[in-house]
């Protein structure tokens, strides 16, 4: 994808721009591209271990090098074609929410299926996390039993990680609330909130986005069961972060669920 990928792989330069002047391989912004069905036609006439080696090394180099979702689903979806768990996990656990942030759910094409049995136990937490994440955010049947399963192993590891317990109790609450199990959901949601919250004050960009999303989620659940009075406490403490972290999308978010609490509470001129 990039021509520092190519570099990393031992390519000769000059044999690309060969390539090149024949229309096999193109020129983009990221350096070098090859047409899908010419990857498609040389990937499968090539060794099963070399092509993984290939998607490995484009997997890392995505992982480490990727500025946008696209870049970074193109990164997961490699690295599970090589079957590399442990990389695949890596990514997820600290770009997996970026990729679902940004609605890009066919992350779950690339998971769905991947062989499990050999990674540890917080590896598969997390990909079963963002897959059963992505897969309800398509209202797939079998969200829930992969959330379920990514919670009983999160709470079983020996040195709690409480960003993914946070995050697999938020998934839940908000499939519950789907569900229209607001007070439900709402157990899963404070255990959440807890758990996002206990980082304290020097919180990470990460942390701090994972809080936003817990509150704004709660707000969604004491509407379902017409808290308002609640709902706007959240709403308020979601815009403060929002405001701290100076995202307008995140504002705008804040701003559109605060109007929702006043509107339901009949203040329209507030709203």
């Amino acid at each position: 994808r990039s021509s520092t990928l190519w570099a990393e792989a031992g390519t000769d330069m000059g044999s690309l721009d060969a390539l090149v002047s024949r229309g096999l391989v193109h020129r983009s912004q990221y350096g070098f591209g090859i047409h899908a069905v010419i990857r498609a036609v040389v990937a499968d006439r090539m060794p099963l271990k070399d092509r993984d080696s290939l998607h490995s090394l484009a997997g890392a180099h995505l992982s480490r090098h990727g500025a946008d979702p696209e870049s970074l689903l193109e990164g997961a979806h490699h690295l599970a074609c090589a079957k590399n768990v442990g990389e695949l996990a890596r990514l997820l656990r600290s770009k997996g929410m970026t990729i679902l942030r940004e609605g890009f759910v066919e992350v779950a094409l690339a998971l769905d299926g991947l062989d499990l049995a050999g990674a540890n136990s917080a590896d598969r937490a997390w990909i079963l996390f963002v897959l059963g994440s992505a897969k309800d955010l398509v209202g797939a049947p079998d969200a829930e039993a992969h959330l379920e399963e990514a919670l009983r192993l999160a709470r079983e590891l020996p040195v709690p990680d409480t960003s993914l317990l946070s995050g697999v109790h938020e998934a839940i609450g908000r499939h519950l609330l789907s569900c229209k199990d607001a007070e439900v959901a709402m157990e899963h949601l404070d255990r959440a909130l807890d758990l996002a919250a206990a980082t304290g004050e020097n919180r990470s960009e990460t942390e701090v986005q994972r809080l936003f999303s817990v509150l704004t989620c709660r707000v969604l659940a004491f509407l379902e069961m017409e808290k308002t009075a609640r709902a706007l406490e959240d709403a308020r403490a979601a815009r403060k972060l929002a405001a701290e972290l100076d995202d307008p999308s995140l504002m705008a978010v804040a701003g559109q669920n605060t109007a929702r609490i006043l509107l339901a509470g009949g203040d329209a001129g507030g709203a």
